[in-house]
C-alpha cells in the first residue's frame, strides 16, 4: 500500500505478503522505479526496510513474487512519500503599511 512518512524517521519497512506451494520455491524481488533493489532484504524477501529515508528514496515501489522455475508472477505497487513539516522560505515583515482602500501584498513564502 501507498506509504507516507514523517522527515526525520530512523526507518521504513514494506511488506510484501505472496503464498505458493511449494513456499520454498517462492521468489520475491524488490524494485524502485523499475530499478532492482538489492540491500534492505529481509528474511524470504518478504520486507524491505530502509534505513534513515530521505527524499532521495521517494518513489513507486513493487515486490514481485514468482514461483522458481514456472513463469508465473504477480506484481505488487506502493508509492513512498515523504512528508515535511512546513517552513518559511520568506517570511512576511513584521510590519507593513498601506493605504485605506488600496491593496497591500503580504510577502509569504514557505515549503514542505
Amino acid at each position: 500500500k501507498n506509504t507516507s512518512i514523517v522527515a526525520g524517521t530512523s526507518e521504513v519497512t514494506l511488506e510484501c505478503i505472496a503464498n505458493a506451494r511449494p513456499v520454498d520455491r517462492l521468489s520475491i524481488t524488490w524494485k524502485r522505479n523499475g530499478v532492482e533493489l538489492k540491500g534492505g532484504i529481509g528474511v524470504f524477501g518478504r520486507r524491505f526496510t530502509i534505513l534513515n529515508p530521505t527524499s532521495a528514496v521517494i518513489g513507486m515501489y513493487e515486490c514481485e513474487a514468482t514461483l522458481q522455475s514456472s513463469s508465473i508472477s504477480v506484481h505488487a505497487n506502493a508509492y513512498l512519500t515523504i512528508i515535511e513539516p512546513p517552513y518559511f522560505t520568506a517570511e512576511p515583515e513584521r510590519r507593513i503599511q498601506g493605504e485605506v482602500e488600496k491593496t497591500v501584498d503580504i510577502p509569504c513564502r514557505a515549503m514542505g
